[in-house]
């Protein structure tokens, strides 16, 4: 009976329905941001990443076949969202560990400079 009432609303929020997409959203959005927060393990990154999903699912509802099941369909959104956030906080951490490492090497390099223009 779910699997029939979400055909019905995707059909519905496809063609325009407010209501029917608010009603997927209110439906799904507990366990999409209970699953977000296990897999992150912060809160308010996870709030931010369901939202992610939910406007995902807006711009891609049409990609939804019927032929399985809205909640795979929808899962899928989030994991793929928090594996594009865990590519980025990866990205963010590389960077900073180079600044830092030539941060420290321009620190020894000008340190040992100095001495050597002391002798």
């Amino acid at each position: 009976m779910a699997v029939i009432e979400d055909i019905l609303l995707i059909l519905k929020a496809r063609s325009g329905n407010k209501n029917a997409l608010n009603t997927l959203i209110n439906k799904y959005y507990d366990n999409i941001y209970s699953y977000i927060v296990r897999k992150i393990g912060n809160e308010q990154i996870a709030a931010d990443l369901t939202q992610d999903v939910f406007l995902k699912l807006v711009r891609n509802i049409h990609r939804y076949q019927v032929t399985g099941k809205f909640s795979n369909f929808l899962f899928t959104i989030a994991v793929n969202t928090c594996n594009d956030y865990f590519r980025k906080k990866k990205v963010d951490y590389e960077d900073i560990d180079n600044l830092e490492k030539t941060d420290v090497s321009h620190r020894l390099d000008t340190k040992y400079s100095t001495m050597r223009d002391q002798r």
